[in-house]
């Protein structure tokens, strides 16, 4: 407690040499206790040096335990939130910065901040700054409080454009924040998104659909992130749409945002994407992530016939991680006789995972009927004594030595 309250005195301090705090000590109830005492005026002070004060007043709610020292902490908070109106916009970005800071310790430890009104408030009121770190540190501040009074504010964020933006820049005659309005608007409305989803308000979810159509490529991919998060069902279309009409960048954070719904529309919108160059990578990891939910399995055996070889060597790769014991079937019946070398190697991962007595057979038929190297490696490293001593069995030679026709790599394979 010494220590915390030593630490306090350096930083308290230093808001005004002329205000000095006295500790008292009660030791009838046995608990250090500190009350301030303020003596002489306060006086004016440059804008670094309050860029200090709000700096250390964050130190001090850091250090002193919360309940062992409230009044401290209360008069901490106190400091910050005026330094959140400080005419200096390097104190307001200090300040805000500090106030993110400290809120996103609210869920592992108590805070003053966590259920301050007071905070909530100035923040809010900072979301009009117009400084743009100002703005941004203030809504990412406000989705770290998770208080559902920010909600409003930051959807009128979200929807704000550069054109208001700038109108209120220009009426604080703040020139070097108006020349640069349009990249500070798109910051602040990707930081309202993110907060939108920290909270997890329901409110949101219309406007965050609403932005998956911003001009910004920053702020649609903000979207598509929250509403992931947020796994609101009425985001699977307007994503579906995102993944059909956008920006390459977009598509793929659409496609990795879909990964939250386990839908077959989100399965069949995924597989035909699979054909696309830039989101078969991202469409792969996605359809993994959902191919637990017996919908999308159904699908996956279903687009064993797909014309397209990337496809069909992806399905094979999941099927292997499928816990429904019907999935061993078309790998066996379809996939290990695929006409495309990757797509048979695909198969075989994929069976000597599953594991089993059928699946064992057809990976042993298949080095008497089309065997190629990259298999026969596979199966002689798989660690599995049957399928081990049938290719040793098979061949004289190292398998490395053996000439087996192989048809050139897919580019596209997912291994």
């Amino acid at each position: 407690m010494t220590s915390h309250l030593f630490a306090f005195d350096s930083a308290a301090c230093a808001v005004a040499p002329e205000q000095r705090l006295i500790y008292k000590k009660e030791p009838e109830s046995g608990v250090d206790r500190v009350r301030p005492i303020i003596r002489g005026r306060p006086r004016a002070f440059t804008p670094w040096q309050r860029v200090g004060i709000a700096a250390g007043a964050v130190v001090c709610i850091s250090l002193i335990g919360f309940g062992a020292a409230s009044a401290w902490q209360a008069i901490s908070v106190s400091i910050l939130i005026s330094r959140v109106k400080d005419p200096e916009s390097a104190v307001r970005r200090d300040a805000t910065n500090a106030a993110a800071l400290e809120l996103s310790k609210c869920g592992w430890r108590p805070s003053p901040f966590c259920d301050s009104l007071r905070t909530v408030k100035a923040l809010i009121a900072a979301l009009k700054d117009p400084d743009a770190e100002v703005r941004i540190n203030a809504a990412s501040a406000l989705g770290f409080s998770r208080n559902p009074r920010a909600v409003e504010p930051l959807i009128a964020t979200l929807k704000e454009t550069n054109d208001e933006i700038r109108e209120a820049t220009r009426a604080m005659n703040n020139r070097a924040v108006v020349d640069g309005s349009e990249d500070a608007d798109s910051g602040a409305r990707c930081a309202a998104a993110e907060a939108l989803s920290e909270i997890g308000d329901p409110r949101a979810i219309e406007p965050l659909i609403a932005a998956l159509e911003d001009t910004n490529v920053s702020v649609r991919i903000a979207a598509a992130t929250a509403l992931g998060a947020l796994k609101d069902r009425r985001a699977i279309e307007p994503l579906i749409a995102v993944l059909k009409d956008m920006d390459d960048f977009s598509r793929g954070q659409a496609a990795r945002s879909l990964g939250s719904f386990k839908d077959p529309r989100v399965a069949e919108t995924l597989i035909e994407a699979l054909r696309d160059d830039w989101l078969h990578g991202t469409a792969a990891e996605t359809l993994d992530r959902i191919k637990g939910d017996p919908g999308v399995a159904g699908q996956l055996i279903a687009a064993i016939t797909d014309p397209d070889p990337r496809v069909r060597g992806v399905m094979a790769e999941l099927l292997g991680g499928i816990d429904d014991p019907g999935a061993s079937k078309p790998l066996i019946d379809t996939l290990l006789k695929d006409p495309d070398d990757n797509v048979r190697l695909n198969a075989a991962k994929a069976l000597v995972r599953r594991g089993g007595p059928a699946s064992e057979a057809a990976l042993i038929a298949v080095l008497d009927t089309r065997p190629t190297r990259d298999i026969a490696n596979w199966l002689l490293n798989s660690g599995n004594p049957k399928l081990v001593h049938a290719v040793k069995s098979r061949f004289s030679t190292t398998v490395r030595e053996i000439e087996i026709p192989r048809t050139p790599a897919d580019p596209y394979s997912t291994h």
